[in-house]
């Protein structure tokens, strides 16, 4: 999840701390392994969080690195999992509504053109 960032000053820590590290490989290669609908829902959600933040900010509030309250997550959640159910449902309108197969078409063609039909259309 990627966004602009703003260096708003120093802190320091009263406490001890620790520091997460994600290795890019490693994320890429689980996205990569994953569900397709999962990564589809991971992303829609993703737009949705920055949106939200960079409208907080536009309104006057001083975001941070600190995660956002259940309350102001929840609206979030729900835009994207109800984008995420017309986006799914779309793609299941747009894969049945291929066409039939003759006898002489090729099968893995069709799957082909209806995958393509779906990436574009989501």
């Amino acid at each position: 999840l990627w966004c602009e960032w703003k260096h708003r000053g120093t802190v320091w820590a009263r406490k001890s701390t620790s520091v997460t590290l994600l290795d890019c490989r490693e994320v890429f290669s689980i996205c990569a392994n994953a569900d397709s609908m999962l990564i589809k829902k991971v992303r829609i959600f993703a737009i949705f969080y920055v949106d939200h933040i960079e409208r907080m900010e536009a309104k006057g509030t001083m975001m941070q690195d600190l995660p956002l309250d259940a309350d102001q997550t929840h609206p979030v959640i729900s835009r994207a999992q109800c984008l995420a159910r017309m986006s799914q449902a779309r793609a299941h309108i747009n894969f049945s509504g291929v066409g039939s197969f003759q006898s002489n078409d090729r099968p893995h063609g069709s799957i082909r053109s209806a995958r393509a039909q779906m990436r574009t259309s989501i």
